[in-house]
């Protein structure tokens, strides 16, 4: 007992360690999975009984989980961790009455009568497939519209949502909608990973709970059973398509009217003050949390009851993250590979109207990678599409029979002779001194089943108690998903022996549990991998990518994925990948082009800026250098920019990973704009904080072609901030009226003092920045007058990127901080960290100061003074454009910066730089 007590006690120091270092603004080690806190039994003394009904568990000073009828003491898919360090309460309980306070936080009042709980949803058990009716627990009131049938999924969720009283959807195979009597399923996913909605099962705690803050700001008053006035969106709902296939058609996005078929999902933060998420029919883990460890999705059914989680934060939108992550486990960490660009695209067949002929080795290698490498173009993931097995049918396995398969697991041997050599190939790509090379990834549609010609139905088959010579067709994982024994041999015997790196999980019937197995499952081999797939809901942000689906190729959806993405952090997820130009539309020029180049542009500059860098369409063609020397130029901008970011991106992915808060935030995120008005305006909803150091405003309309310019509306937040394509500085909180946008450019802010490190091209492929460029925004740094010292700080976390060696710690932390008073600034540069394997023993720092355009009178590095010298020639000084200017050649304003390049240093030692323009 005493060992299992200290195992916890040092779980729970090492989480709190986290915290309180993430909330120090500084990048930290993460504990080992061994030690990781997924207990899901919360402490003793954060429990309170006040009857024989309910349990309260306060864990944490603003979440309480509020159970009724029954204690459910497993994990669940979605709250993994309830073993927090309980705050302090005062419990004052009678005959009639519970009240609990917690100390300097909420208090939560409880009536009491001798009345039981009264009944709750006799849904919680669907029958799997694409009918959510309860088999003979739930009755069908209706049909709706009464006789009218050969609606889809998405209208049935549509005609639901008109109606006020509408418990429930569901889509009937045969072309009906139904209504239920009670409920609020928002998918037709298998009963053991269902979603609950907004609209949540009548609570026996209805009424009779009353939870409140005092606060000045942000202060509230919940009764169970009352629904938020002002609820913030979360992310994409599970919509019956699981994704935003065929978006978008926007009423009026500069009125925050976005499609309405593909609505966000109510979130864990509020101008309310309080959320609430019902966890009650979430599947439960047993022996585990299923996170790291050996834990199991149940297939006992959870005993009906009524299972809350009441979010009180108020407006303190971060620390209502960081709190839920505490709970839920931690936002993924992909790898360093998923935050530079991507390559991808449905090639389709000759029969499909193909017009490039089939996807082969030798096609990928000759008309994409090396086309990359030629124009100097970074390419990290290559992403083949369905085209890449075999498209066969038993029992004809020789020959192609005239259909083409939509599942598989088997290389086509004729297109891919040795799928190993080609992997191989392009990991060694980019020459011996990279770490990566290109990665590859390929598309699984795991719900089709697997059939005799497939390399693993021998094995499979006796798996499942088949016999290997009846060629009958074997399930797939969907349905056998939480069959151990079947998964385990589908890893060993169908995913490993495919031999590439990511994976593309392409099926709507994903869940949140067989998103992550594709995750888990190398893990325990040490590799770390992404899954990109349909998003499950809550939860499903330990899986590292969300898949937004095919969507049209319209400017509509360009502006409902700049609206939406930020908006998922607010319920923890992060990561999204959008197709880059959309995937579905008519050609538009004899290219096989299937948006005009602008449209493509504009995607590919507002992608910059997203956490995934995607491009993907359908018989289509988006290599860039095919839409002309002019387009070009521009496009391969928004390439190296993008390659550019990779640093930064990373060291936020480590930051999320620890406090839950996503790259990509609203608005009312920014510091003290929660209860701005402008910050919650429509108008301003197309654009964002990228990190808490850029404000991002993406075009997502066309020019006018009489000035091949158009005007963008832009609201900055309270601080200083800089305009990263000109220079100017602007005070905030501001509006900027009509700012006038080339082709060539996007609006893009940085915070005054803010450090962002970049990398240039030749660590394209490297572990380790080098040189690591720090990018320093200091207005008017050349300036010798008298002004307020500025200071700022910047961060760089790098590790192995492909391993999981990241959680025990293996990693280097980089910190930079400068001043800058009357001309002159200072910097250092220190690290820390235990280190990895293979990573070098030194490396250079670049310093690129914003603020000022000529050249110091003094400068030095490490005592050791820096001459001017041609650009990019270290060590010395020059002037150059901006390493993250959009802007092409000639086109546009061009911000001018000076950059001092030191000599190389120990890569855990301290870099000092002093410039002097006085």
């Amino acid at each position: 007992v005493s060992a299992a007590l200290i195992h916890r006690a040092q779980a729970i120091s090492m989480w709190l360690l986290i915290l309180a270092c993430v909330a120090a603004h500084s990048v930290v080690a993460v504990a080992d999975p061994a030690r990781w806190p997924s207990d899901p039994v919360a402490d003793p003394a954060a429990m309170v009984r006040c009857d024989g009904l309910t349990r309260f568990s306060f864990l944490t000073p603003r979440v309480v989980r509020l159970e009724a009828g029954v204690e459910e003491d497993r994990a669940s898919i979605a709250f993994i961790n309830r073993h927090t360090t309980p705050p302090q309460l005062t419990v004052t309980n009678t005959s009639a009455w519970c009240n609990v306070t917690v100390a300097g936080g909420l208090s939560l009042s409880y009536r009491k009568d001798n009345s039981p709980p009264g009944p709750t949803d006799s849904c919680s058990t669907a029958s799997s497939g694409h009918d959510a009716v309860c088999s003979g627990k739930c009755t069908r009131v209706s049909e709706y519209p009464h006789g009218l049938t050969d609606k889809t999924q998405a209208e049935c969720c549509a005609l639901c949502n008109k109606l006020d009283d509408c418990g429930t959807w569901v889509f009937a195979t045969g072309g009906n909608c139904y209504l239920l009597s009670r409920g609020t399923v928002k998918s037709t996913r298998v009963a053991h990973d269902r979603v609950t909605g907004s609209k949540s099962t009548p609570s026996p705690l209805q009424g009779r709970v009353t939870i409140q803050h005092a606060a000045a700001t942000g202060g509230f008053t919940w009764t169970a059973g009352d629904k938020p006035q002002n609820s913030l969106p979360g992310t994409l709902a599970p919509t019956p398509s699981a994704d935003m296939a065929g978006c978008c058609s926007n009423p009026d996005a500069l009125a925050g009217k976005y499609d309405p078929k593909y609505p966000l999902q109510p979130s864990l933060l509020s101008m309310d003050g309080w959320a609430v998420v019902d966890d009650s029919h979430s599947p439960v883990i047993d022996g585990g949390s299923g996170f790291l460890d050996d834990g199991w999705i149940s297939s006992t059914p959870r005993t009906t009851g009524s299972d809350l989680y009441f979010f009180g934060c108020g407006l303190d939108f971060a620390t209502c993250l960081k709190d839920y992550v505490s709970l839920a486990g931690p936002m993924s960490m992909p790898t360093r590979s998923t935050f530079g660009v991507w390559w991808s695209r449905h090639w389709g067949s000759s029969f499909d109207g193909n017009p490039f002929g089939p996807m082969s080795d030798k096609v990928l290698w000759d008309q994409v990678v090396s086309e990359y490498i030629n124009r100097s173009l970074p390419l990290h993931i290559l992403v083949t599409d369905m085209e890449w097995h075999e498209q066969l049918q038993a029992p004809q396995c020789t020959k192609f029979v005239g259909k083409k398969a939509w599942g598989g697991y088997s290389w086509n041997r004729t297109l891919f002779p040795d799928p190993s050599n080609f992997v191989q190939r392009l990991h060694n790509a980019h020459g011996a001194s990279s770490d990566f090379g290109t990665q590859v990834s390929v598309n699984y549609h795991p719900d089709e089943g697997i059939d005799a010609c497939q390399m693993s139905y021998t094995e499979m088959a006796r798996v499942v108690g088949v016999d290997p010579a009846s060629k009958q067709m074997l399930p797939d994982l969907n349905p056998m998903q939480a069959n151990r024994t079947y998964v385990d041999a589908y890893f060993k015997y169908v995913i490993d022996p495919i031999g590439t790196d990511h994976a593309w999980t392409d099926s709507p019937q994903m869940t949140t549990w067989s998103n992550a197995l594709y995750v888990q499952y190398p893990a325990k081999k040490g590799k770390r991998v992404i899954n990109f797939s349909r998003y499950g809901g809550f939860g499903d942000h330990r899986k590292p990518i969300g898949f937004s689906g095919d969507t049209l190729r319209k400017w509509d959806t360009l502006a409902y994925e700049v609206w939406m993405t930020p908006r998922a952090s607010n319920v923890g997820f992060g990561y999204w990948s959008h197709d880059i130009g959309g995937f579905s539309g008519g050609y538009v020029d004899k290219q096989w082009h299937t948006e005009s180049p602008e449209l493509f542009l504009r995607w590919l500059q507002a992608a910059v800026y997203f956490p995934v860098f995607r491009t993907h369409c359908r018989y289509c063609e988006q290599r860039i250098w095919t839409w002309g020397a002019a387009w070009y130029a521009r496009m391969k901008q928004t390439f190296l920019v993008r390659n550019a970011l990779v640093p930064f991106l990373y060291t936020h992915a480590m930051h999320a990973f620890a406090d839950g808060e996503g790259m990509l935030l609203p608005m009312y995120w920014a510091e003290s704009s929660a209860s701005l008005k402008e910050a919650h305006d429509p108008k301003y909803s197309q654009q964002y904080l990228f990190g808490r150091s850029l404000v991002v405003a993406p075009v997502t309309s066309a020019v006018d072609p009489t000035t091949n310019t158009t005007t963008k509306d832009v609201w900055l937040p309270p601080g200083t901030w800089v305009d990263v394509a000109t220079g100017a500085v602007h005070a905030g909180p501001t509006a900027l009226s009509s700012v006038r946008v080339g082709l060539a450019d996007v609006p893009v802010f940085a915070r005054s003092g803010a450090v962002i490190p970049v990398q240039t091209m030749a660590s394209a492929y490297r572990r380790v920045a080098d040189p690591a460029v720090w990018v320093v925004f200091a207005p008017n740094a050349s300036s010798t007058g008298s002004s307020p010292t500025l200071t700022g700080r910047g961060e760089l976390y790098e590790d192995e990127g492909d391993t999981m060696q990241y959680l025990s710690g293996a990693a280097v932390h980089s910190a930079f901080q400068f001043s800058l008073a009357r001309g002159t600034l200072t910097a250092t540069v220190s690290a820390s960290g235990q280190g990895f394997p293979g990573q070098p023993a030194s490396r250079a720092h670049w310093v690129e100061v914003h603020g000022a355009t000529a050249l110091p009178k003094q400068a030095a590095c490490n005592s050791q003074p820096l001459a001017p010298t041609p650009v990019g020639q270290a060590p010395g000084m020059w002037v150059q454009r901006s390493s993250l200017s959009l802007v092409a050649g000639n086109e546009g304003p061009a911000t001018q910066v000076v950059v001092l390049a030191c000599n190389p240093t120990s890569l855990t030692g301290t870099a000092r730089v002093t410039v002097n323009w006085a």
